[in-house]
């Protein structure tokens, strides 16, 4: 039974219909920030890598 409430509270025990929905959506903003802080790492690497290789990008112009 202690391993069914791990993570949970008093609060969100008391008010679970209400509480238990404003998990999910900090769960789910959590997710999101996670996603754009990888996806600025990724474009970080990239970008860092583009000017360790040293070459040109040809330009549109």
């Amino acid at each position: 039974m202690g391993a069914y409430f791990y993570g949970t509270n008093a609060f969100t025990l008391l008010n679970f219909a209400w509480a238990g929905d404003l998990v999910m959506k900090s769960k789910i903003r959590n997710f999101l920030i996670e996603i754009i802080v990888i996806l600025g790492l990724v474009l970080a690497a990239i970008v860092i890598a583009t000017e360790r290789l040293s070459f040109e990008i040809p330009s549109m112009f």
